[in-house]
């Protein structure tokens, strides 16, 4: 779902909008700032004074500003606007301000520039919420330090199950005691179905979760959390695609079902997936 709000001023069009009101927490929260150049000239943005600036403004669940990480940070930075130009910046404002706190944030977004009327095009403020899921398995690993082989770090990973409004996802939350590597929507979460996971013996996390009556999906990701593969499975009339580790060589393997080809058989949209040419049933 698309929330958004655009203010219209004879100078310039502008606004903020976001993918979704709600967030697990740790999850990349991203902000779009959309800006329509009315003014008739050239608008250039960046650190001199000259030049102009746009703050993203966060207030956390106390009604407390929250700062920047860096107090000189501006999105718009090198950024030049054509007179009659549109342009869009997608920001993770988690990645430059605090928002791990669970509650509600307000969010907006201040633009300023010397050669416009007035002292700032400020959008209204937008409510987020930052939640918690719940926990359904964790697992804990070793990561092989880069420069001591012989030193092993201990790493973790939960499946979290999220309550969204069309229904509840599976998560993949990545961390240590220090970092949270990654928070990551993996697909639909059903009840009484089971989460398949596993690491292989080179710290890659393997997942595999059913997305529809017969279609399932087996992810491998990094030691931090990044996408190395990604295979979907359609299970046939006689056998299930089924996760199963070597105990021996620490190897994950998938058995069973049949590999779809992506573009020919199904296309992903966002976290879901569009089959083709295959039983109508499957989608």
């Amino acid at each position: 779902m698309s929330v958004s709000f655009f203010e219209l001023q004879a100078q310039v069009q502008y606004g903020l909008s976001f993918d979704r009101e709600r967030y697990l927490q740790y999850e990349k929260i991203q902000v779009t700032f959309t800006v329509v150049n009315n003014s008739g000239t050239r608008l250039t943005f960046g650190a001199n004074e000259r030049s102009g600036k746009l703050k993203i403004l966060v207030v956390d669940p106390e009604n407390r500003l929250v700062p920047a990480y860096d107090g000189k940070f501006n999105p718009m930075n090198g950024l030049v606007l054509a007179a009659g130009e549109t342009k869009s910046l997608v920001i993770n404002i988690n990645e430059h301000f605090s928002m791990t706190r669970l509650g509600r944030f307000n969010v907006s977004a201040s633009m300023t520039h010397p050669t416009l009327t007035g002292l700032a095009f400020e959008t209204p403020q937008k409510s987020i919420s930052v939640e918690a899921g719940t926990v359904l398995k964790k697992k804990t690993f070793g990561v092989v330090d880069l420069e001591d082989s012989k030193l092993i770090h201990p790493r973790s990973y939960e499946i979290i199950s999220f309550k969204e409004k069309e229904g509840d996802i599976v998560c993949l939350k990545v961390y240590d005691k220090q970092w949270v590597y990654a928070l990551l929507r993996l697909g639909p979460y059903v009840t009484g179905v089971k989460v398949n996971h596993d690491v292989d013996t080179f710290s890659n996390i393997h997942t595999m979760i059913q997305v529809k009556p017969r279609v399932f999906i087996h992810m491998v990701f990094s030691d931090t959390g990044s996408i190395k593969q990604f295979i979907v499975y359609r299970a046939t009339f006689e056998n299930v695609p089924i996760m199963v580790r070597d105990s021996k060589l620490g190897t994950v393997r998938i058995f069973g079902g049949e590999k779809l080809t992506e573009g020919e058989d199904y296309i992903r949209i966002g976290n879901t997936l569009e089959l083709r040419n295959v039983d109508p049933d499957l989608n």
